[in-house]
C-alpha cells in the first residue's frame, strides 16, 4: 500500500508565469550540490507512469514537491522521491 505522500494531489491548472517559477526553482534547486532529490537539471520533462497515469516533470514547488502534468493536462503535486525513483529506474 503507498504511503499517503506518494500519491498525486491535484491542483489547479498553475499560470504560466507560475509555471516558469517552478522550472526555474526546479533548475536552481538541482543544481545545487547537497539536494533532496538525485535529478538533474536534464530530467525536466522526464516522462514517468505513476496511478497508472503518464506524467510530465513540469517543475519543484518546494523543497519536496514537484509539479507534474498529465496527457490531458491536469496538474499534481508529488513527492520528489517517487518522481526521482520512476525516472532513474526507467533511464
Amino acid at each position: 500500500m503507498e504511503q499517503k505522500e506518494h500519491k498525486l494531489k491535484p491542483m489547479r491548472e498553475p499560470s504560466k508565469d507560475l509555471v516558469e517559477y517552478y522550472k526555474s526553482l526546479y533548475e536552481r534547486n538541482q543544481t545545487k550540490f547537497i539536494r533532496r532529490s538525485q535529478l538533474e537539471v536534464e530530467h525536466l520533462g522526464s516522462v514517468f507512469e505513476h496511478e497508472d497515469k503518464s506524467l510530465t516533470l513540469i517543475g519543484s514547488i518546494d523543497a519536496m514537491l514537484m509539479l507534474v502534468k498529465d496527457a490531458d493536462g491536469k496538474y499534481y503535486m508529488l513527492d520528489s522521491s517517487v518522481i526521482s525513483k520512476k525516472i532513474l529506474n526507467k533511464e
